[in-house]
């Protein structure tokens, strides 16, 4: 997506297509911003796995004190 200034109509910003999806929804913005970058996979990998396991936990009584 290309953003032009109207003066000179040169490009006055640049955005990804997604970034408009991303826009009314702070919270979905600041995960995608964390977890996009190509070095975060493992971090995604990790955060997903501990969530699994929190969510899996959830519902097992025998687990809690």
């Amino acid at each position: 997506m290309l953003g032009s200034r109207i003066a000179d109509q040169g490009i006055g910003w640049e955005a990804a297509p997604a970034s408009g999806a991303f826009e009314p929804n702070s919270g979905l913005r600041a995960l995608a911003e964390v977890y996009a970058p190509a070095w975060a996979k493992q971090k995604f990998v990790k955060d997903f796995a501990a969530a699994w396991t929190n969510l899996m936990d959830a519902d097992r009584f025998e687990l809690r004190k």
